[in-house]
């Protein structure tokens, strides 16, 4: 076992509470992904006067339908966001399969995107690997306060991994999403991931920041005097912005059931290392621990795989990301 002597004191945390709340924000983000899926296709099949001339880019934002999606979004979302304040990043993370099994079961129901007996295994492995991610992930978190937590932010290995994933997006969208992007899905998902990633560990901030901005020691300046907290809350809504932006265009022209596995796990690849550079959940943890969070990420990405990968009903390949959900 990890000795705790020589490291920080652990933070308040209550893991079983942001496991409810990252369970509730899955079914509502998941669901939003149809919803707004719907009001993408109702644009495109049904152009009004008014969006005739935009459909093909902004018109779902004349859509009811689309706009339901976006409040689920909104509402999982903060959810989501209050889970990750009260519960160690690691754990609330891979929990994010179930958006992948709710959007998943309901494309299946509602968008006509075929589920099949493989897809339903895949869907069975990514429950386990949750299961056993949340036997095995920490109790107890090392970042207590907004002090604690400049000293993270400011870590020179965490600033080139976030430096890394700038540039990267930049590239991506200044320079193949214009060239790639209508026929490779890869483009715009890779957007969403990687801002997702940086958005989720900037929320994770933001919200320890909240906690000091309401009830700040008293030693200490407030916490919106530090340049980091207003850089954490412009982080959250370009971030937020981005996402939205890159999603739509992703669901507008690739099948859901194949946009949001693959989301799903490269969010979390580069979500996981940046919290381990970040927070360094793994400090509390006993090697058992370690191994069992490994296995439960490796089954629920193999379950996202299959999900993913055997769409049609005869379990192969055949079903191609330009596929429309229609």
């Amino acid at each position: 076992m990890v000795e705790t002597e020589n490291v920080d004191s652990p933070a308040e945390s209550h893991p079983f509470i942001g496991l409810l709340l990252s369970v509730v924000s899955a079914i509502l983000v998941g669901s939003s992904f149809i919803l707004q899926k719907k009001g993408i296709l109702r644009t495109k099949l049904h152009p009004s006067k008014q969006d005739v001339s935009s459909h093909t880019e902004f018109g779902y934002l004349l859509q009811c339908t689309w706009w339901l999606g976006m409040l689920s979004m909104a509402v999982g979302e903060i959810i989501n966001f209050v889970a990750y304040t009260i519960a160690p990043a690691i754990l609330i993370t891979p929990l994010g399969a179930l958006r992948v099994i709710v959007s998943a079961l309901l494309s299946s129901m509602f968008l006509n995107e075929k589920l099949n007996k493989l897809g339903k295994i895949g869907v069975l492995l990514s429950l386990v690997g949750s299961t056993v991610i949340v036997i095995h992930a920490p109790r107890q978190e090392k970042v207590s306060n907004f002090t604690e937590l400049v000293d993270r932010f400011t870590n020179w290995a965490f600033l080139i991994y976030c430096s890394v994933l700038v540039l990267a997006t930049l590239y991506l969208i200044i320079y193949l999403a214009p060239r790639r992007g209508h026929r490779d899905m890869l483009v715009y998902v890779t957007i969403g991931n990687i801002v997702g990633a940086l958005t989720v560990l900037c929320g994770k901030g933001l919200g320890i920041s909240l906690k000091d901005l309401f009830s700040p020691p008293a030693d200490s300046l407030p916490v919106y005097m530090h340049p980091l907290f207003w850089v954490l809350v412009l982080a959250n809504v370009v971030g937020i912005a981005v996402q939205i932006v890159y999603l739509n265009r992703a669901l507008a022209l690739f099948n859901t059931s194949a946009v949001i596995p693959v989301m799903y796990v490269f969010t979390n690849l580069f979500l996981v290392v940046g919290s381990i550079l970040l927070f360094q959940e793994f400090a509390y943890l006993r090697m058992e621990d370690c191994a069992g969070l490994a296995c439960g990420f490796i089954t629920i990405v193999t379950g996202v795989v299959l999900l993913n990968s055997f769409k049609s009903p005869s379990g192969d390949f055949s079903s191609t990301p330009g596929e429309r959900g229609v």
